[in-house]
C-alpha cells in the first residue's frame, strides 16, 4: 500500500490563527500514476486536489464532503470526494483534458455528508478559478475566515484559519491580523519550509523554530470503494424490462470501467441473472 499523505495542524497561539499543512506528495505521485491526464491537464487537477483536501480538517467524525465541479467553459467535470478519515478519490473527465483555465464557467455543488441526510450548497461559477470557489465556500458555507494557499514549488497547501476570541462578548474579533496580513508576514517561511523535500519529522522541526505548536497529524489516501461484486448490484439496480440490452449483440459478457481507480471488471449474463 502507498505511504499516505499527511494533513498537519499547528497553533500559531500568539496571533490566534491554525494552520493545516497539507503534504500531498505522495498522494499527487500516485494519482499521476492512476489518471492518464498530461500536461496542463494534469497541473490543474494537481491544483485542484490540493486546493480541496484541507478541508478535510473541518470534518467530525463520522462526516464527509463531495466537491463537484461541472465546468461549460472550458468543458470537464471534476470530483473530489473525501471522509474524516482521510480517505478520498478523484476525478478530472475528459482524461484528454489538457487545459489549465485561468477561469471556469459553470456550476459547482458542495455536499456534506453527516449521519443524517446530506447537504447539498449550489455554487454558481461565473469566470472564477479554483482556489476562490474554495475559500468562498470557506466563507459562506463553514462561515470561517479562512484562506488557503498554493505553494509554488512543492505539492503542498496550507490553510489558515483566524481563531475566534476566547470572550466573543468582550474582545474585538477583528483586532489583531487579518488573513491577508497573517499570509504577507508569514508566506516567506511557509515556503522556505516545504519547499525543501523534507521528512514530517523535519517539517515538524521547522515549524516548532518558529513557534508553531504541533496539534495533530492524519493519514490522507487515494481510497475507492468499487468492487465487482458492487458493479454486479448496481448493473441489476438498471431499470430495464431485460438485462439482455446491456450486452452487444452475440456476447455473453460485458466490460466496465471505474472512473475513480481506472479498474475494469468483466460482468456476465449469469452474473446479473
Amino acid at each position: 500500500m502507498p505511504t499516505p499523505s499527511r494533513l498537519l495542524t499547528f497553533l500559531d497561539e500568539t496571533n490566534g490563527f491554525s494552520i493545516n499543512v497539507f503534504d500531498g506528495r505522495e498522494l499527487i505521485a500516485e494519482l499521476a500514476i492512476v489518471h492518464r491526464l498530461q500536461g496542463k491537464g494534469f497541473h490543474y487537477f494537481r491544483d485542484a486536489v490540493l486546493t480541496a483536501l484541507p478541508m478535510i480538517s473541518f470534518l467530525k467524525p463520522r462526516e464527509g464532503f463531495g466537491l463537484y465541479i461541472d465546468s461549460e467553459t472550458p468543458y470537464f467535470r471534476l470530483k473530489i470526494e473525501a471522509n474524516s478519515s482521510g480517505s478520498m478519490r478523484t476525478l478530472l473527465i475528459p482524461e484528454t483534458f489538457t487545459d489549465f483555465p485561468e477561469t471556469i464557467f459553470g456550476q459547482g455543488r458542495l455536499t456534506k455528508t453527516f449521519d443524517t441526510n446530506p447537504y447539498t450548497s449550489i455554487i454558481p461559477l461565473n469566470g472564477v478559478n479554483f482556489k476562490n470557489v474554495i475559500n468562498n465556500i470557506l466563507k459562506d458555507s463553514y462561515q470561517v475566515q479562512s484562506e488557503i494557499h498554493l505553494m509554488s514549488n512543492a505539492d503542498f497547501s496550507v490553510l489558515i484559519m483566524k481563531l475566534p476570541a476566547l470572550n466573543v462578548n468582550k474582545t474585538n474579533n477583528e483586532i489583531g491580523l487579518s488573513l491577508t496580513e497573517y499570509w504577507l508576514q508569514n508566506q516567506i517561511d511557509f515556503n522556505r519550509i516545504l519547499s525543501l523535500n523534507l521528512s514530517e519529522e523535519e517539517i515538524l522541526s521547522e515549524m516548532k523554530k518558529k513557534s508553531y505548536q504541533f496539534l495533530i497529524g492524519r493519514d490522507v489516501q487515494f481510497y475507492c470503494p468499487c468492487s465487482r461484486e458492487r458493479t454486479i448490484l448496481s448493473l441489476k439496480g438498471i431499470k430495464s424490462h431485460s438485462h439482455e440490452d446491456l450486452f452487444e449483440e452475440g456476447k455473453n459478457t460485458l466490460e466496465t470501467h471505474c472512473d475513480y481507480c481506472k479498474k475494469n471488471y468483466i460482468i456476465s449474463k449469469d452474473d446479473l441473472s
